[in-house]
C-alpha cells in the first residue's frame, strides 16, 4: 500500500523523503520477516532481537516522540509476557503504515454553481484537516487572492441560506506548498479549510459538505481531501 502510494503520488523532491525511507525500511523488513518465517528450530532469543530491533525502528516513522517504548528484557521461562509487548507495537506500528492518511472525497457539480461532497466517514471531521485543490486559467496569484472571496463552503442544508444572505461560512486559508500526504499536480492552488467556524460543528449532523463558487474562474478544477492528523 505504501509502495502504490508513492507510486501514484508523481512528486518527488524533499517532501517525499520520509516516505521513501519508510518504504526503504519495510522493505528490507518484509524479506527478512519471510526469512525468519522459513527456520527450523529458530531460538526465541534470536527472534525476539529482531523484533526489538524492527518495533524500534519504525517508531521513527509512527511514534509521536519518534522513540521506541521500553520493551522487557528478554527472559526464557516466560515468553509470552517477553514478547507480547514487542508483539502490540509491531501491530500498531505496522497498522499505521498501512492506513492511507489522505482521502480523496466526492465533488459532484449539482444546479446553480454548487458542488456537494456526501459525508460518508464522520470520523474524518475531528480528525482530518479539508483541503481544497484548485486549479483555473487565471494566474496562480489572482486565484490564491481571488478564490477564497469568491467561495461559500458550509453543511448542504444551510447552503442556500449562505449564498442568498452573502454570509461568510467554512474560511479557506491559502497554503504555501501542497501538503505532502496529497499526489501533486502541477498548476494548483492548495486551500485549508478554517475548523474553527461556527459552521463546523454543523457537519456533524449534516448529509454532507456544500461548496458555492461566484465569480468568473475560466477552466475551474476543484478536488477534494480530508488528511488524517
Amino acid at each position: 500500500a505504501l509502495g502504490a502510494r508513492l507510486s501514484d503520488s508523481g512528486r518527488s523532491g524533499s517532501a517525499e523523503v520520509a516516505d521513501y525511507m519508510l518504504l526503504q525500511l519495510v522493505n528490507r523488513l518484509e524479506p527478512l520477516v519471510i526469512h525468519l518465517s522459513t527456520i527450523k528450530n529458530l531460538h526465541p532469543l534470536d527472534l525476539y532481537t529482531q523484533f526489538v530491533q524492527m518495533a524500534g525502528e519504525l517508531s521513527t516513522f509512527t511514534s509521536r516522540s519518534k522513540r521506541p517504548v521500553d520493551f522487557a528484557h528478554y527472559l526464557h521461562d516466560q515468553l509470552q509476557e517477553t514478547f507480547a509487548l514487542v508483539l502490540q507495537s509491531l501491530r500498531q506500528n505496522l497498522s499505521m503504515v498501512m492506513e492511507q492518511t489522505a482521502v480523496s472525497l466526492e465533488l459532484a457539480e449539482r444546479k446553480y454553481g454548487i458542488r456537494v461532497s456526501p459525508i460518508n466517514d464522520r470520523s474524518l471531521i475531528n480528525t482530518s484537516m479539508f483541503i481544497l485543490a484548485v486549479k483555473s486559467d487565471l494566474p496562480d496569484d489572482e486565484l490564491r487572492t481571488r478564490f477564497p472571496a469568491q467561495i461559500k463552503i458550509g453543511p448542504v442544508e444551510k447552503i442556500r441560506q449562505l449564498v442568498n444572505a452573502q454570509l461568510a461560512g467554512i474560511g479557506l486559508r491559502a497554503l504555501p506548498v501542497a501538503p505532502r500526504q496529497i499526489p501533486y499536480h502541477a498548476g494548483y492552488t492548495y486551500f485549508e479549510l478554517d475548523k474553527t467556524s461556527d459552521y463546523w460543528r454543523d457537519l456533524q449532523q449534516s448529509g454532507g459538505f456544500a461548496v458555492h463558487v461566484g465569480g468568473d474562474f475560466p477552466g475551474l478544477e476543484i478536488e477534494f481531501w480530508a488528511v488524517r492528523e
